[in-house]
């Protein structure tokens, strides 16, 4: 009879960049910048971990985003409702009951310390795409609501 082994997963180390927000510099894996440019760039929100997660054929780990400030909360039911317009477009052309399909992963919680956004690597850039219409749904209403273009359209980082 063989021992059982013990297996230990190690993390994979990413590659970080530093970013200068609103004066103060952090690192974030490169794998995020652009969700994190993105997410602090709405006024009275930032972000205070993240991580791109791990892209492995197995699947691997997902990946997060954890938000505070006071506007964040703004954000949460704007995020709920892309994610479910998002999961039944995906569902209308994926059938979820096919083993091995790959489904939609993109996940909030909310906890006393924040908001937290995870997904699986392959939805990264829905998520991307997400958080980009709720930009522009921002510029359509202050452009109508004004008869002026929008300054948020000319900020949304690509």
């Amino acid at each position: 009879m063989s021992k059982p082994r013990l297996l230990i997963s190690k993390r994979e180390k990413h590659q970080e960049i530093s970013l200068e927000l609103r004066g103060r510099k952090i690192k974030v894996d490169s794998g995020v910048k652009e969700l994190i440019l993105l997410l602090n760039s709405i006024h009275g929100v930032e972000t205070l971990f993240s991580c791109q997660g791990s892209f492995d054929d197995g699947g691997g780990n997902k990946g997060y985003v954890m938000l505070a400030g006071p506007k964040s909360v703004d954000l949460l039911p704007r995020l709920a409702l892309a994610i479910a317009k998002q999961t039944r477009i995906w569902r209308q052309h994926n059938n979820p009951m096919i083993q091995g399909c790959r489904s939609m992963t993109v996940e909030l919680e909310v906890s006393q310390n924040g908001i937290v956004i995870r997904w699986m690597h392959w939805d990264y850039e829905r998520l991307l795409g997400m958080v980009r219409s709720l930009f522009e749904h921002d510029a359509k209403e202050s452009a109508s609501s004004t008869g002026a273009p929008s300054t948020l359209a000319g900020k949304t980082p690509h």
